[in-house]
């Protein structure tokens, strides 16, 4: 099933900006050498439910109470079955900067799919009658035999927002380095741009599957030069969820794609900050 949550109209004072996190400026600049990675004062936050979709209204609901603004998500992450004892729960984590400039309240929609399809179709459907305002594509499987994946747009839709052309790559390896390595290699390969990477997201289909990561750019968007991508990596048992929350906090810098997770083999889990270089 493909579910699309409600939210208000358009209305006529929304912000003219549809761009996300570091501004165009910035990635210009860094680009270019003229601006130091500095932090970004990244945070985070979670939320838990017994089903997906209440637990998507819980993430919402949070970055609302902690008086995010629109443009101030880096991105929000799909995954369960942590090392903390979290087995089947529904888990959504997302990061923010606060000092990252506010382009207006936050309003946030969502596309669900629950369904038992290929992870191809997935990325396909998640691409579809996407506009400028999408920041974040995620998927995790589910149970019994399910996946889900989640697309998160700010609402209402901007002045400038436009529809755009999302395109989708996909890595799979034996261990989690392995695929990292070849999402950043295939996004090279494709021409995809500094800027133009909309998420990159890690699931499978059970721990002790294949590691898959999944990519979705728009081509249109406004590039910087080439997309050379660093990745940093935490993958172990030896503690729960926000531990690996606060570590990818404190290693992100300004250059920041985006923060994934999923579960891992052994009850462990694994956590990759991606980042423009």
């Amino acid at each position: 099933s493909i579910t699309l949550a409600l939210a208000p109209p358009p209305v006529s004072n929304v912000p003219r900006a549809a761009n996300t996190g570091p501004t165009a400026l910035h990635l210009l600049s860094s680009a270019l050498g003229e601006l130091p990675s500095c932090s970004p004062q990244l945070q985070w936050v979670e939320a838990r439910a017994n089903c997906w979709i209440e637990a998507a209204e819980g993430i919402i609901a949070k970055l609302k109470a902690l008086g995010v603004r629109r443009g101030q998500i880096i991105s929000i992450d799909a995954h369960k079955d942590g090392p903390d004892g979290s087995v089947e729960q529904a888990i959504f984590s997302a990061y923010y900067s606060t000092s990252y400039q506010s382009l207006g309240p936050l309003n946030i929609n969502y596309t669900e799919q629950n369904e038992v399809y290929a992870w191809p179709e997935f990325y396909d459907v998640a691409a579809q009658r996407a506009t400028s305002d999408v920041f974040s594509i995620t998927g995790s499987s589910n149970f019994p035999l399910l996946a889900v994946m989640y697309r998160f747009a700010y609402w209402p839709p901007a002045e400038n927002s436009v529809p755009v052309d999302l395109r989708w790559l996909e890595a799979r390896g034996d261990n989690w380095t392995q695929a990292a390595d070849s999402i950043i290699e295939k996004l090279a390969n494709a021409g995809v741009q500094r800027g133009q990477i909309v998420s990159i997201d890690a699931h499978n289909n059970g721990p002790d599957d294949q590691a898959i990561f999944s990519a979705h750019y728009n081509p249109s968007a406004l590039g910087f030069g080439n997309a050379s991508i660093k990745y940093s990596l935490q993958n172990t048992d030896a503690y729960g969820w926000a531990q690996f929350y606060t570590n990818a906090t404190r290693s992100a810098t300004a250059d920041l794609i985006g923060i994934t997770s999923s579960s891992n083999t052994r009850s462990s889990a694994v956590t990759f900050v991606f980042e423009y270089q």
